[in-house]
Parts: structure tokens; C-alpha cells; sequence
């Protein structure tokens, strides 16, 4: 089946049964660079990755099978790190001081200490569906009916707040340790101004728009991706909203970058970058390509992909533009 609901069906208590669905993915060779599919030391026929994320120090790759592989080479070399279940990894991201932390659809989140991954539980009821870490380098995960957690301590204690509705959070960003922003199911829109102590309602998207993925290249200039290849644009910070070209018209269920470095990855292996305000295609060499699922720029220079059985990286030292 074609997984254009994927993260909607996390929320809906779905996403561990999600591994036997994602199709492979073939290597991405796009008009602004080459690329090369990664084979990991360590990876296995069955695994499917999820997420990616990168410090200045090493690249993590989770998978829904609860498997994390590391590599402090740039990819060359990877190790394995199978998480005591039941573990199901959705999402990964990079904190300030180089700390890798992975989400896991089981409440609970991953974060490596003296290269160990140590789980610390989400408490309360939260169906978890995304996550980032903000310039403090504090947590934010949001998920099932509106609630959201945050964690100054990379998990150890948490902060719960909810709205308490029926709706689903699914996708969180910062744009410094005092204004974020969240998006979710029914066109819901939240802003903060005070680092997350509380949360008001913005200017909603349309109500039948379900976000998957969420980017800003500075604190005004943003996007939005959705069902459908459906993308909005904000230039006020997400207090309103427009429709956005997408220029591969496929949903896009990632986006990953740094300010104007920016890319995002979705259904039928396509790609997009950030050229200036808009968008461009990517092109991918397997027009059968499956569904790509998270991208994570590199610090050092490039990016990696995950899908399906596959982890791709492009515009690396390893495989320069």
C-alpha cells in the first residue's frame, strides 16, 4: 500500500506495524549532487529505518525494528545496538553538546551515554509522534490528544501540558529557545513566546490538512508538508498561512536542514531542496523508488536519507557535489 498515512497512523496507536509495510528504497542521484546508498556494518536484509540525525561528532540511524546503528567515521563504519523491546524507533534528532536521542513509539525516548543507549520513559498517556530539542537543549515531544512533554535533562524528569482535545501534534520546531511552534491534526496551529510555558492558538491551516513535517529557514520564513504533496508557506512566523508550490507533487513526510540548507524527502523516493524561497525537485534514479522517511544535514557537509532497508547519503566528503 502506498503509506501516505504513515504518521497519521502513528498517532492512531498504528506505527509498530508499520515494518513490514515500507518498501526499499533505491540511491538518490539529484541535480545538486551525487549520491550513494550506505550498506552499514551491521544492517540487516530486514531493517527498516526511520530516522536519522547527526552531531559534529557522529551519524545515528534508528530503525522500527528498535535497532540503533552509529557511525564516528562519517558512515564508513557503523555499529549496531539492538534496544531492549519493545522498541520501535520514529524519529531521532541531535541536541546541543553532541547528544544524539532517538523517539520511540513506545513513550519512552533513547538518548547514548558513554555510548550506551539508555531508554527514559514519557509519562502519561501520550501516543508520541514527534520530537526536536530546542537551543537549550531541552526535549519537546508531541503526540495523541494535544498533549505535549518537555525534558531539560534529556529525558531523566519531564513537564507534561495538554490542551485537551482530540487532535493529534505532529511536528514540533523551535526557532530559539523561546518561540516554537507546533502543528497538528485539524489545521491546528500553536505558538509560543515564553520557551513553552504556554501555548495559544495561531491562525489555523485549512481543518482537513494533517501536517507530516515542519521547516523554517529563519524565525518568519516556514513551510509545511502534507497528505497529498500538499505544502503551505508562512512568512509571519506561522501566524498565517498560504498555499506552497511542491514541485514533485508528492507528500513529503520529512524535511532536514540549517537556515537556507535545507531538504525534505517523502512517497515514491522523491526530493526536494531549498533554492532561495522555493523549492526544487530532486531527481531519483528508481522511478519505483519507496517512501523516504527522515533526512538529517550533516554538520561536516552533505546529508543523510532514511528509507525502507536503505540509508542514502549525498553531498558528503565521501561523495562530493
Amino acid at each position: 500500500m502506498q503509506l501516505v498515512d504513515r504518521r497519521y497512523a502513528y498517532g492512531l496507536l498504528m506505527g509498530a506495524a508499520l515494518a513490514a509495510a515500507v518498501s526499499g528504497c533505491a540511491a538518490d542521484q539529484g541535480t545538486t549532487g551525487a549520491a550513494a546508498a550506505v550498506a552499514p556494518d551491521g544492517a540487516r536484509r530486514t531493517d527498516r529505518f526511520d530516522a536519522v540525525a547527526a552531531t559534529s561528532e557522529e551519524l545515528v540511524a534508528g530503525t522500527l525494528g528498535g535497532v540503533m546503528l552509529s557511525s564516528r567515521d562519517g558512515g564508513r563504519n557503523w555499529t549496531r545496538a539492538t534496544l531492549a523491546p519493545p522498541a520501535s524507533i520514529i524519529g531521532a534528532t541531535a541536541c546541543p553538546g553532541d547528544v544524539p536521542v532517538a523517539l520511540d513509539f513506545y513513550r519512552k525516548v533513547w538518548v547514548q551515554v558513554d555510548g550506551q543507549w539508555a531508554a527514559r520513559p514519557i509519562p502519561g498517556k501520550i501516543t508520541p509522534v514527534a520530537m526536536t530539542c530546542d537551543g537549550a537543549g531541552r526535549l519537546w515531544v508531541v503526540g495523541s490528544h494535544t498533549d505535549i512533554a518537555m525534558s531539560g535533562d534529556h529525558g531523566k524528569t519531564w513537564v507534561s501540558t495538554t490542551l485537551g482535545e482530540d487532535a493529534i501534534l505532529s511536528t514540533v520546531h523551535f526557532f530559539d529557545p523561546e518561540h516554537g511552534i507546533i502543528g497538528g491534526e485539524f489545521g491546528t496551529v500553536l505558538n509560543t513566546v515564553d520557551g513553552g510555558k504556554t501555548w495559544t492558538k495561531a491562525s489555523p491551516l485549512p481543518a482537513d490538512f494533517y501536517p507530516y513535517a515542519m521547516y523554517f529557514s529563519n524565525r518568519d520564513r516556514g513551510w509545511v508538508s502534507g497528505v497529498a504533496g500538499a505544502m503551505f508557506t508562512t512568512t509571519d512566523g506561522g501566524r498565517t498561512w498560504v498555499a506552497s508550490d511542491n514541485p514533485v507533487k508528492a507528500s513529503i513526510y520529512a524535511f532536514g536542514g540549517h537556515a537556507e540548507k535545507a531538504y525534505g524527502v517523502g512517497a515514491d523516493g522523491k526530493s526536494i531542496t531549498l533554492v532561495g524561497d522555493n523549492w526544487a525537485a530532486r531527481q531519483v534514479n528508481n522511478a519505483s523508488a519507496g517512501e523516504l522517511s527522515a533526512v538529517a544535514v550533516i554538520p561536516s557537509g552533505g546529508a543523510m536519507v532514511a528509507g525502507g532497508s536503505q540509508l542514502i547519503q549525498f553531498g558528503t566528503r565521501r561523495n562530493a557535489d
